[in-house]
C-alpha cells in the first residue's frame, strides 16, 4: 500500500465530509437534518474505503476495500431521499413501511457485494491494472449491479424533482437556501451520471470528490446564508395559509418576506421585498413607532379603513433567531380583531343592560358560585336583607344558620330549581323580613353547574294585603251575620210588641165588648208599653243601620261627663222608680270627655236601662268614672242584678250571636243595645267589656277619650 496523490485527495474529501458532519450536528433538531447527516456519514464511509482502495496495489486488499465501500454507497441516495422528503414538508409520508421499502434495495445491494464470490450477481469478473498513477480496480458488472444503478438514479431524480418544486414555490427569503440545497443535490447526481458514462479517465471514481465539493458548498451556506436556520417547507406549507397577515423583516428593518394575507391587507406584492419599514408603513406611523421601539411579544392595536368600514387589527412583533441564538430579524403578525372588538362591545352592552336590569329590578337578585358564595347582588337585595353590599359579597350561604336557605341552595347546585317562603332573619343585620326565595342553577355548555342565580322577594306587602283580604272577608262574614241577625230581630222582636199592640186595639174596637174605664186604662197602659218597646227597638235598629251604611258622623266636643250621665238617668228615672231601684251617680264634676253627645248618651241609656232591667226590685245601679293608665276615662256601670253566665259574656257584643233574655220582671230584650254600645265606644277609640257574677251583679266598663288639658288625664 502506498499513498499517492489521488488517494490523498480522496482522504481530504473524507475529512471535509467528516468536518461537515460535525458542523451539522448542532442542527440535528431541524426536520430532515438527521437524514442528511446519515447520508454524509454513508458518503464518508464510501470515501474512506475508496481512498484505501486507491492507495492499495494488491488485489486481495483492493477487493476487500471495494466491498467495504458498499457499507455506505447504497445508503447515500436512500438517506438523502428521506432528508428531501422531510425538508420539503412531507415528513408525514415517512412511515415505517415506507422507509423499509426504500431501504430494501440498499440492504440487498450490500449483501450481494459481500457475498459476490458465491453467486457473481453483482460482479461477474474483477481484476486490477496500473494506469500509471495508481492501481485501478476493473470489473465486469452483473445483473444486480445495474439494478443498483437504476435504483440510485431514480432516487436521486425524485429527490431533485421534489427540491426543484420546493425551490419554485419558495419565497425570496428562502429561495437562496432552497437553491443551495438543490445545487448540492445536483453536484453528486451529475458527477455520478458522468462516472456511469465513463467520462473520467484512468478508471477514476469521482463521486467521493463530488461529496467534498458538496461539503464545501454546504459550508458556505451555513456560514454566509444561515442555511437550515429557517426551513422553507414551514413557510411553504403554513406561511401562506395563515389567516393572519405575517411580514418578516431583517435586522435593517427591510422586508424579506410576507404571506398572501399581508399582501391583500396592505396592498403590497413580492416585488416590494427589500423595502424599508418606514416606506412600507408610511401611512401608519404608530405601527412604525411600535415596531421600532416596543419590547418583543407586546401587542399594539390600530385601525385600517377598508371599503368605507373601519376595521381593528392587533400587531405583535416577535424576534427571529436561529438554533445558535443568533438574531436574524423580526416577524410581525397582524391579526384582524374587528369581530372580537364587536363581540366585546356587544358583551359590554349586554352586561350593561344586564346590570341595569338587575339594579333596577323590583326583586332582590344574587349570583353565587358553585360553593354557594355570593358574587353579585343588587340594591334591592341589600334593602330586603337590611345589610350592605360589602357584607353580602363573599358571604358563603352554605354557612347560614337558616337551614331552609341551605337546603334549597344545595338543591339548586344539584341542578334543580328550589324555592322557600317564610320569615328570614338576616345574619348581617338586625332585621327580620318575610321573603320568597327562588334558587336556580347556572349550567355551562358542558353540563357542569358553575353556580346559580337567586331571586328574593319581600312579601311584606303581599302578606299585609292577604291579611287585609282575610280581615275584609271576616268583616264581610260578620256583616252578613249581622244582617241575618238584623232580619231575625225584625222578624221576632218586632212581631211581639206589634202582636200585643194589635191585640189590645182589636179588643178596644170590638163593639161586642163593653169595657169599663179601668179596663180601658189597663189596656192603654199595655199598649203604651208595647209602643215604647217598639219605639226603643226601632230607634236602636235605625242607629245600627246608619252605622252599617257609614252615614253616622261623629261630632266630638268637650263635655262634662256628669252632664251626659244626668241627662241619660233622667230619661230612665221613671223605669227605675217603678222597680224601686236607686241610681247612684258618683262621677266627679270635673271629668270632661271629648265625645259625640248623642252617641255617648245612647251608650249610657242602653247600659243603665239594662242594669235596671236585670236588677231585682229594691236594688241599685252605680255609675263611676276614673282616669286609667291609657290616658282615657274609664266609666263603670254596676248593678246588683242577676249577673251573667261566663259562657254568655262573649255573646253580649256580637250581633251574630243569638243572645237575649227577659228582665227580672219579664221585661223583653232585643240584644241589640249592647252591640250599639260597642260600635259607639269603638268609634271614639275606646273599648267596652264586662265583669259579672251570677246572683251578685254585673259591671260594664268602657273608656272614653279626654282633651289634653283635662286635669283627670293620667301623666
Amino acid at each position: 500500500m502506498s499513498l499517492n496523490l489521488f488517494a490523498f485527495i480522496v482522504f481530504m474529501s473524507t475529512l471535509i465530509t467528516a468536518s461537515l458532519i460535525i458542523a451539522l450536528w448542532s442542527y440535528r433538531k431541524i426536520p430532515g437534518i438527521g437524514y442528511f447527516i446519515l447520508s454524509l456519514v454513508a458518503g464518508a464511509v464510501y470515501s474512506a474505503f475508496y481512498a484505501l482502495e486507491v492507495a492499495s496495489f494488491q488485489f486481495s486488499f483492493i477487493w476487500i476495500f471495494y466491498r467495504l465501500e458498499y457499507l455506505g454507497i447504497p445508503y447515500i441516495p436512500a438517506f438523502y431521499f428521506f432528508f428531501v422528503i422531510s425538508y420539503s414538508g412531507q415528513k408525514h409520508k415517512l412511515s415505517i413501511p415506507f422507509r423499509i421499502a426504500v431501504l430494501i434495495v440498499p440492504v440487498i445491494t450490500t449483501l450481494m457485494v459481500i457475498t459476490n464470490d458465491y453467486h457473481h450477481f453483482f460482479l461477474t469478473d474483477s481484476m486490477i491494472h496500473h494506469n500509471g498513477y495508481f492501481h485501478a480496480f476493473a470489473f465486469s458488472p452483473g445483473t444486480w449491479y445495474w439494478m443498483h444503478q437504476i435504483y440510485t438514479i431514480l432516487v436521486f431524480l425524485l429527490s431533485f424533482i421534489l427540491l426543484f418544486r420546493m425551490w419554485l414555490r419558495s419565497a425570496p427569503v428562502f429561495r437562496l437556501q432552497s437553491g443551495i440545497i438543490l445545487f448540492c443535490t445536483l453536484i453528486p447526481f451529475v458527477v455520478y451520471l458522468a462516472y456511469l458514462l465513463k467520462v473520467f479517465p484512468w478508471g477514476l471514481d469521482p463521486v467521493p470528490f463530488s461529496s467534498a465539493l458538496m461539503a464545501a458548498v454546504i459550508y458556505i451556506g451555513l456560514s454566509q446564508y444561515n442555511l437550515f436556520s429557517m426551513a422553507p417547507m414551514a413557510r411553504n406549507l403554513l406561511f401562506d395559509k395563515l389567516p393572519d397577515s405575517v411580514l418578516v423583516f431583517d435586522l435593517q428593518n427591510r422586508l424579506v418576506d410576507l404571506n398572501n394575507a399581508a399582501k391583500q391587507l396592505f396592498g403590497i406584492t413580492s416585488k416590494d421585498v427589500g423595502i424599508n419599514l418606514d416606506a412600507l408603513f408610511h401611512h401608519y406611523p404608530d405601527v412604525i413607532h411600535f415596531v421600532q421601539t416596543n419590547s418583543l411579544n407586546h401587542q399594539f392595536e390600530f385601525q385600517i379603513l377598508q371599503n368605507d368600514n373601519l376595521r381593528n387589527f392587533s400587531i405583535t412583533s416577535s424576534q427571529l433567531i436561529d438554533y445558535h441564538g443568533t438574531e436574524l430579524g423580526k416577524m410581525l403578525i397582524v391579526h384582524d380583531i374587528t369581530e372580537r372588538r364587536l363581540a366585546e362591545k356587544r358583551r359590554r352592552e349586554s352586561e350593561e343592560r344586564f346590570r341595569l336590569i338587575v339594579e333596577n329590578a323590583p326583586l332582590g337578585v344574587i349570583y353565587f358560585d358553585k360553593e354557594g358564595i355570593i358574587t353579585i347582588c343588587n340594591d334591592e337585595l341589600v334593602r330586603i336583607i337590611g345589610s350592605s353590599r360589602e357584607k353580602l359579597i363573599g358571604l358563603n350561604m352554605m354557612n347560614l344558620p337558616d337551614q331552609r336557605i341551605v337546603s334549597i341552595l344545595k338543591t339548586a347546585l344539584e341542578g334543580n330549581k328550589a324555592r322557600m317562603e317564610g320569615i328570614y332573619k338576616s345574619v348581617t343585620a338586625d332585621k327580620t323580613t318575610p321573603v320568597r326565595v327562588i334558587f336556580e342553577a347556572i349550567v355551562s355548555d358542558t353540563g357542569e353547574v358553575t353556580g346559580g342565580i337567586g331571586v328574593v322577594e319581600d312579601i311584606t306587602d303581599r302578606l299585609e294585603a292577604e291579611e287585609k283580604i282575610r280581615t275584609k272577608n271576616m268583616e264581610l262574614e260578620r256583616t252578613n251575620a249581622e244582617k241575618d241577625r238584623f232580619f231575625s230581630i225584625i222578624a221576632h222582636d218586632l212581631r211581639s210588641p206589634f202582636n200585643a199592640f194589635l191585640g189590645f186595639t182589636e179588643l178596644m174596637t170590638d163593639e161586642s165588648f163593653e169595657l169599663t174605664i179601668d179596663e180601658m186604662r189597663s189596656y192603654a197602659q199595655d199598649i203604651r208599653k208595647s209602643a215604647l218597646l217598639l219605639f226603643g227597638l226601632l230607634e236602636n235598629l235605625l242607629e245600627w243601620s246608619r252605622l252599617q251604611r257609614k252615614e253616622l258622623f261623629i261630632e266630638k266636643f268637650n263635655y262634662p261627663l256628669i252632664r251626659l250621665v244626668i241627662q241619660s238617668v233622667e230619661t230612665l228615672a221613671e223605669n227605675a222608680a217603678k222597680k224601686e231601684i236607686r241610681i247612684i251617680n258618683n262621677v266627679h264634676p270635673d271629668i270632661h270627655v271629648l265625645v259625640d253627645e248623642k252617641m255617648i248618651q245612647s251608650v249610657f241609656r242602653n247600659l243603665i236601662s239594662n242594669a235596671i232591667k236585670f236588677t231585682f226590685r229594691g236594688g241599685k245601679v252605680t255609675i263611676e268614672a276614673n282616669a286609667n293608665a291609657d290616658s282615657m276615662i274609664e266609666v263603670q256601670v254596676t248593678d246588683t242584678g242577676v249577673g251573667i253566665k261566663s259562657s254568655d259574656i262573649e255573646k253580649l257584643f256580637r250581633i251574630n250571636e243569638d243572645y237575649s233574655t227577659y228582665g227580672t220582671e219579664g221585661e223583653p230584650s232585643t240584644g241589640l243595645g249592647l252591640i250599639l254600645c260597642r260600635e259607639f265606644v269603638e268609634k271614639h277609640g275606646g273599648k267596652i267589656w264586662v265583669k259579672s257574677q251570677q246572683g251578685i251583679g254585673s259591671t260594664f266598663y268602657f273608656t272614653l277619650p279626654v282633651q289634653k288639658n283635662n286635669k283627670f288625664e293620667t301623666s
